[in-house]
C-alpha cells in the first residue's frame, strides 16, 4: 500500500486523520525501502486544511452553530511510531504502534492525542498447522457525518483480540477457524458507535489451486451487548446475536490482472426487541489491472451492513464504488486520482411504519502525489472534495467540503 493512499478519503475529518494514525503501517515499505528490518522508527508532520470541518449545510448560520463566522480549520498533526518485524525460526512477531498529537488552529477544544497499536504473532506448529494471535486498538476522531455535537471532542476507541488457525490436511485443502473479542466505545456515544462488546467465532473450508488462486467459505457467529444506548427506548435491546457466511475468491489468472470477489449474507437478532432485527447481503469485489509498468487501474465495489441506534432507524447499508487510476512516473514519484460514490440507505421496521426515509449519496474526488527524494524521506500532498446529498426530510444534512494536506515523514 503506498503512502499516497494514506489520505484517500480526504472529504471526511475522521477518514483524513485515520489515514495519518495508520501512517506507519501503510508506509513502511515506501519510506524505508527495507520492510524486513526488525525495528523501524518513524516521525511525521502533517498540515490539513478543511473548509467545512463540521460538515455543516450551506444554509446554517455558523455563528449560531459553532460560535465562529467561518467553518474552515487548519489542523497540525505530529506522529511518532515504531514498526516491529522479528523472525524467530518459524515464528514471526510483527507490530505497529503510534502516537499522534492533533492541534486545531481555531477549535482548540478538539486538541488531543491518539494512540494506536496492532500486534500479531504469526505462529507455526507444524508445516501444516499455522495461525495468528493478534490484538489491535484504533482511536479515531468523530465522524461529523453522524456526530452532530460540534461543542466537544469525541474519540471512538475500537479494540479487537483474536486467534486465527489454518490447517492443511491434504493437498490444497485448508480448514479455517478462530475466535475473538472486540469492544467499541466513544467519549460520547453516537448512533453508529454506541458502547458495545462482542464475542465471535468463525470456521470454514478453503482450497488453494496450483496456480495460486484460492477460494474460502467461512461462517461466523457472534454474541454481543450494547452497554449504553443513546435513548432509553433501546434499554431493552441490549443483547443481540449475529450470524453470517461469506464466500471469497482470490484469482491471479494473469500477471497484469488480479481479482478478489467476496459475497455473503448477514442477519442480526435482538433478544429483547425483535423490531430492531435486520438482515441482508454483503459484498466486496476488487479488480486491479497493471496496464503498463507505470499505469495501474483499480476498481472496487462493496456493500456492508452497519447497526444504527436511532429513534426510527436500526441499521444502514453502505454501497461504495471506487475507481483509482495511478501513475508511477519514477521510483521516487507517483500520482493517483481516486473517485468514489457512496450510497447510505437507512432502514428498519420503525422507519417503515413511520413512513420516514433517508438515503445519503456521497461523492468523493481526490488527487494525491507521493514523492520520495531519499530512501528515508517521503512527502505526500493531497487535494480532496466531498459532496453529500441526503433525502432526510426532518433535517438538512446536505453539505460540500474541500480539503488539502501536506505531509513529511522520516524513518530511521
Amino acid at each position: 500500500m503506498s503512502i499516497t493512499a494514506n489520505i484517500a478519503r480526504m472529504g471526511c475529518a475522521r477518514y483524513c486523520l485515520l489515514g495519518l494514525v495508520f501512517f506507519t503501517q501503510a508506509s513502511v515499505a515506501q519510506v524505508s525501502g527495507t520492510p524486513d528490518d526488525p525495528l523501524t522508527l518513524y516521525v511525521s508532520s502533517t498540515t490539513y486544511y478543511d473548509d467545512n470541518l463540521f460538515r455543516l449545510a450551506s444554509n446554517v448560520n455558523t455563528q449560531d452553530a459553532i460560535g465562529e463566522n467561518h467553518r474552515s480549520a487548519f489542523t497540525e498533526a505530529a506522529t511518532a511510531a515504531v514498526h516491529l518485524n522479528q523472525q524467530y525460526a518459524q515464528q514471526q512477531i510483527t507490530g505497529d504502534a503510534s502516537y499522534t498529537r492533533l492541534w486545531y488552529q481555531t477549535f482548540d477544544y478538539l486538541n488531543g492525542g491518539i494512540t494506536n497499536y496492532n500486534l500479531a504473532w504469526n505462529w507455526h506448529l507444524t508445516s501444516r498447522v499455522e495461525g495468528t494471535v493478534s490484538g489491535r486498538r484504533t482511536e479515531t476522531p468523530a465522524n461529523y457525518d453522524f456526530f452532530r455535537d460540534t461543542s466537544r471532542r469525541n474519540l471512538t476507541n475500537r479494540q479487537e483480540y483474536r486467534l486465527r488457525m489454518n490447517a492443511n490436511p491434504y493437498g490444497g485443502w485448508h480448514l479455517i477457524g478462530g475466535g475473538g473479542y472486540s469492544t467499541t466505545s466513544s467519549d460520547a456515544a453516537t448512533s453508529d458507535t454506541p458502547k458495545s462488546e462482542q464475542n465471535f467465532f468463525d470456521g470454514g473450508l478453503g482450497y488453494v489451486s496450483a496456480a495460486g488462486s484460492n477460494i474460502e467459505i467461512v461462517g461466523r457467529h457472534a454474541n454481543g451487548k450494547y452497554s449504553r444506548s443513546n435513548t432509553s427506548e433501546f434499554a431493552e435491546a441490549r443483547d443481540y446475536e449475529e450470524n453470517s457466511f461469506e464466500v471469497q475468491f482470490v484469482g491471479n489468472g494473469q500477471q497484469t490482472v488480479s481479482l478478489n470477489l467476496v459475497g455473503g449474507y448477514l442477519w442480526r437478532d435482538h433478544e429483547q426487541n425483535p423490531g430492531r432485527d435486520y438482515q441482508g447481503w454483503t459484498a466486496d469485489s476488487k479488480l486491479t489491472w497493471n496496464a503498463t509498468d507505470k499505469l495501474v487501474f483499480t476498481g472496487e465495489a462493496m456493500r456492508t451492513l452497519t447497526p444504527y441506534q436511532a429513534d426510527i432507524f436500526t441499521h444502514y447499508s453502505r454501497s461504495e464504488y471506487t475507481f483509482t487510476p495511478a501513475w508511477v512516473f519514477s521510483p521516487k514519484l507517483s500520482v493517483s486520482a481516486p473517485i468514489g460514490y457512496n450510497v447510505y440507505k437507512f432502514g428498519g421496521e420503525l422507519a417503515s411504519a413511520s413512513n420516514v426515509a433517508r438515503t445519503d449519496r456521497i461523492g468523493t474526488y481526490s488527487l494525491k502525489a507521493n514523492w520520495i527524494p531519499r530512501r528515508y524521506i517521503a512527502v505526500t500532498a493531497s487535494l480532496g472534495k466531498r459532496v453529500r446529498d441526503s433525502s432526510f426530510a426532518l433535517r438538512n444534512l446536505d453539505y460540500e467540503d474541500a480539503t488539502a494536506s501536506l505531509s513529511l515523514a522520516l524513518s530511521y
